[in-house]
Order: C-alpha cells, then sequence, then structure tokens
C-alpha cells in the first residue's frame, strides 16, 4: 500500500505575517513600485554584511547543477549557487529568481535557526518540465515569503494580473498566481488589516 503525505499547509494567520515581514525587508532597499533582479539583491547584501557571502560554483549545464542551498552556522551564512543559475538571473529568468528569492527567504525566516544545516530549493520533474513541489510546511511558506518579496504590495492590487506581474518582478508565475489567490482572500486580508493598519494598496 503506497504511503499518504500530508499536504504542506498555511494558516492564513501565518500568511499574512509573511507579507507583513517581507514588505518591511524589502522597504529597507526599495520602493513598492521597484522591482529587482534576486541576483542584485544577494551581492548588494553580501557587499555590505560581512558575516553573509556568496559562493559559486561551475557544473555541466545539467538543469539539476543548476541549483542553490544556504549553509548557515554560528550567525554567518553563505549561499552557495551555480554560475548558470546567477547568470540566468541576471538575465531575467523567472525561474532563476525565484530559486534565489526562495533562498533568502530562508535567511528572512530564521529557518536555519530550526534546524542546522544546508537549505536547498528542490526542483521537481513534472509533465510540464521542471516545477518546484513543496514537501513541508517550511518550504510552502517560504515559497510564499520569496513571492511576497518579489511582488510586495502589487499583489494587493485590485485585479492584479499574475502574468504580467511576474513579468514584472521576475518570479515563478504559478506561485505568483497563488500568491494572488490568497490575498485576494477576505479572511487573509483581514488578518493582514490587524498587523499591517498603514500598508498602502497602490495600482501598478
Amino acid at each position: 500500500m503506497p504511503q499518504k503525505f500530508n499536504r504542506p499547509k498555511i494558516s492564513l494567520q501565518r500568511a499574512a505575517w509573511l507579507l507583513r515581514e517581507m514588505l518591511s525587508y524589502r522597504r529597507i532597499e526599495f520602493l513598492d513600485n521597484e522591482f529587482f533582479s534576486m541576483s542584485e539583491v544577494w551581492r548588494t547584501m553580501a557587499e555590505d554584511n560581512p558575516d553573509l557571502s556568496i559562493k559559486e560554483f561551475k557544473g555541466s549545464g545539467n538543469i539539476q547543477e543548476k541549483k542553490a542551498g544556504v549553509i548557515a552556522l554560528g550567525g554567518r551564512a553563505t549561499l552557495i549557487v551555480a554560475e548558470q543559475l546567477m547568470q540566468r538571473a541576471e538575465a531575467g529568468d523567472k525561474l532563476a529568481n525565484f530559486t534565489l528569492a526562495h533562498e533568502l527567504a530562508h535567511l528572512m525566516l530564521d529557518h536555519h535557526e530550526k534546524s542546522a544545516g544546508i537549505k536547498n530549493f528542490i526542483l521537481e520533474h513534472g509533465s510540464k518540465g521542471y516545477t518546484t513541489k513543496p514537501p513541508s510546511d517550511e518550504e510552502l511558506e517560504t515559497n510564499y515569503a520569496a513571492v511576497f518579496f518579489q511582488c510586495g504590495v502589487a499583489l494587493l492590487a485590485p485585479r492584479a494580473n499574475a502574468i504580467e506581474l511576474s513579468r514584472r518582478a521576475k518570479t515563478d508565475t504559478e506561485w505568483t498566481k497563488k500568491a494572488i489567490a490568497l490575498c485576494s482572500v477576505k479572511e487573509f486580508q483581514e488578518e493582514f488589516g490587524k498587523l499591517h493598519h498603514s500598508i498602502q494598496r497602490i495600482v501598478l
């Protein structure tokens, strides 16, 4: 008999908290209507923070080697990333940028404090090519946090268009769709309002 696994889940309260946290981090460097390359974000952070570094490695070009992971120990963190992935992110590749945003979200959410070791972005092969399928609640919230950081308050805009927004924010279209759907839920908006009364809703 095949083993059954619980589907990863996130509460509306937790999701609202994630959006507030990612907006706070985002607004340190960017305006609400700004979008950016995640390779640029990582490199700027590494230049400004002596406890953060980037180590790039060469790969054979195989898709499985075009990945990233973060090692965080003793207050220091290192992004281990394939050169090809950084190059693709710089060129505007959405999955590459989403991958780097996912790794940054792990750090912002202090997931390494809960379980020491390397946090790796996971790719799985599906009928439509390689995609992301979170295997745990932690990975699910990290995927949402990544899109929240990349898209910001644009996710709250009335009639937000996932395809257009994912293009501008250089992020994964499917996860942008999920984030927009989550942000449109009345109960989510109520939870978010409790945490962030001063949110400015803008149409981009």
